[in-house]
């Protein structure tokens, strides 16, 4: 399994899952689990900060990373440790749980991470002719 891969799949069966349940129970929330959103934050900035650094440096497009940080984690944070009986911010975040988990998914799938080939023979990406070994 390669590193997309865990990305992918990481996104898809953890951070995703995570938001949607923060996004549903809302105030009711164990401490915990803000806790962990809070220290999710905290690691996307740092580690997208690094990722900009080094894009940057090597003149690749960083623009996804700036949204994570300037976007994303301020919102994680603020639901992490403001204690806002605000609705909307658990619901920007349930709707950031499910968007999450349908395009890292779709990549998955798309990244043949998923091998949904024997669905459709007329998408599947492998050569299945009995005359190529």
């Amino acid at each position: 399994m390669n590193p997309s891969q865990i990305f992918y799949l990481l996104h898809v069966f953890f951070i995703g899952p995570i938001f949607i349940y923060i996004g549903i129970a809302e105030s009711r929330t164990p401490n915990t689990l803000l806790s962990l959103l809070g220290f999710l934050a905290l690691f996307v900035v740092f580690f997208h900060t690094y990722v900009v650094y080094y894009k940057y440096i090597h003149k690749k497009n960083f623009s996804v990373n700036l949204l994570h940080i300037f976007f994303l984690a301020p919102i994680m944070f603020f639901i992490a440790y403001s204690k806002s009986p605000n609705d909307l911010w658990y619901k920007v975040l349930l709707m950031l749980g499910f968007i999450n988990i349908a395009y890292h998914g779709m990549k998955a799938i798309r990244n043949d991470i998923l091998d949904l080939s024997y669905l459709d023979p007329f998408f599947s990406t492998r050569n299945t002719s009995l005359n190529n070994p």
